[in-house]
């Protein structure tokens, strides 16, 4: 006979580590399988979150390449009168007409000054009558938009 050690004998004391061996291998799969399923679904958003820098990097580039590249392709003059719609028409015909050149310039070619002082105050006739266009405010996108107002020009003369 063996001597016990710890009042356990030797098949009690072989039980028990057999027991605590297999509670940590147990322990440890289960850790496992735990820690990778997290590490599954931190690899998944990362490869997301990857893609989505990805897209909006492109964005970023695609957007510094037409940021300098803003061409006007129409120009839009908004009246702001009481006259009728076919002289209107005629006055946005004219004001096309002395902005023809600007379609297809960049916006940052474009002299905004030289075209206020090309459209502010300036006098169209339009079937004898003489109409003086103020301009307001320009929007300059792709569409060139001219805020102006109009109005009957009074020669100085006529009224004496």
């Amino acid at each position: 006979m063996s001597t016990p050690i710890f009042s356990y004998t030797k098949e009690e004391l072989i039980q028990l580590l057999v027991i605590f061996l297999l509670g940590i291998i147990i322990g440890a799969t289960l850790l496992n399988v735990y820690s990778g399923k997290i590490i599954d679904n931190l690899m998944l958003e990362k490869n997301r979150l990857q893609a989505r820098v990805e897209e909006q990097e492109q964005e970023i580039e695609e957007l510094q390449k037409h940021k300098y590249s803003l061409t006007i392709k129409k120009i839009v003059p908004l009246l702001d009168s009481d006259l009728n719609q076919h002289t209107q028409d005629e006055i946005i015909n004219k004001i096309r007409d002395l902005l023809d050149r600007y379609p297809g310039r960049s916006i940052q070619e474009t002299d905004f000054l030289l075209l206020w002082d090309v459209i502010h105050n300036r006098l169209i006739v339009i079937e004898d009558k003489t109409y003086q266009l103020q301009l307001d405010i320009i929007v300059a996108t792709e569409e060139l938009r001219l805020y102006l107002r109009v109005s009957p020009y009074i020669h100085k003369g006529e009224g004496e």
